[in-house]
């Protein structure tokens, strides 16, 4: 019996299963990459967003402790009844101008 050899042109199964399984895993990598980084982005616009709330805020409630402390002062008691509450001495009559 005579002994057969083959020859081996280019590259074997298990090499080209190996190199395929490399390309899936590579892409795999580079779409959740680009993935992340767009969530990245999402969350650092998020983020900027809530600090800038998070100022106005501040800012809101610096007015309102101002605005607190005249709860004594009688010219702002009633102005804030004028404006806020329609509230007018006895007698007194208000005009409001259609229009306006």
């Amino acid at each position: 019996m005579k002994k057969v050899t083959r020859k081996h042109n280019g590259i074997s199964f298990l090499t080209a299963v190996m190199f395929v399984s490399f390309i899936v895993v590579a892409v795999l990598c580079v779409t959740r990459l680009y993935d992340l980084r767009k969530q990245q982005e999402r969350l650092n616009k998020e983020s900027q967003d809530l600090d800038r709330q998070k100022q106005e805020l501040e800012d809101e409630l610096l007015q309102i402790r101002k605005e607190a402390n005249n709860t004594d002062n009688k010219v702002y008691i009633e102005n804030i009844a004028r404006t806020h509450l329609d509230m007018v001495y006895p007698e007194e009559i208000i005009f409001h101008v259609a229009g306006d």
